[in-house]
């Protein structure tokens, strides 16, 4: 077993030995297996920077890994939100600036849309908002669904996104305005 002493206890040690003080029993013990785990140290363990392929096993830039590890949830939520293609990759979702494609996923479409509002958004514009942009491209099929039913089903789209949004803390339902919704960020990171 390896014990490792503070390093204040082993600057007492050298204190002691200049000051010239009687050193108890258990001091010279303590200093005499300081002394041979340091010289054991020093004869057997080569350091690390001279050994070959050591960048695999230590790594010494502590600023890029706190940076790994400590992620930034919001800015990458923010991303994935504005910018779908960031991380899927696809090239339908590929947009301009400003620009919300139809065929990004309907969170994607509400955030961008919640971007556009004031503190408080009127669910109704909203929902009439996400409407109008999913509906901006669709080619009417005169064997698909009635325009009633495409009209419940793009309402149960906007009804899920803006739930997925209030559990990500971007919205929240407010006493004051029942048919309102209170803004929690604003926009950008």
């Amino acid at each position: 077993m390896v014990c490792f002493f503070h390093p204040q206890s082993l600057l007492e040690m050298k204190e002691l030995r200049r000051t010239g003080k009687k050193q108890t029993k258990f001091e010279v013990l303590r200093e005499k297996v300081v002394n041979f785990i340091d010289s054991l140290v020093r004869e057997y363990l080569l350091p690390p920077e001279t050994q070959p392929l050591y960048e695999a096993v230590y790594f010494t830039a502590a600023h890029t890994l706190h940076e790994h590890l400590n992620a930034a949830p919001r800015l990458a939520l923010h991303t994935a939100l504005n910018n779908p293609y960031y991380y899927l990759k696809n090239e339908v979702l590929k947009s301009e600036e400003g620009c919300i494609p139809n065929v990004a996923p309907d969170i994607c479409i509400a955030y961008k849309l919640h971007l556009e509002c004031s503190r408080l958004i009127n669910l109704v514009d909203w929902s009439e908002a996400f409407a109008t942009v999913v509906t901006a491209a669709e080619k009417t099929d005169a064997n698909s669904v009635t325009s009633e039913e495409r009209n419940d089903i793009i309402h149960a789209r906007f009804i899920r996104a803006v739930s997925e949004l209030e559990l990500l803390g971007f919205v929240k339902p407010t006493k004051r305005k029942t048919d309102h919704v209170a803004r929690l960020t604003w926009g950008g990171c």
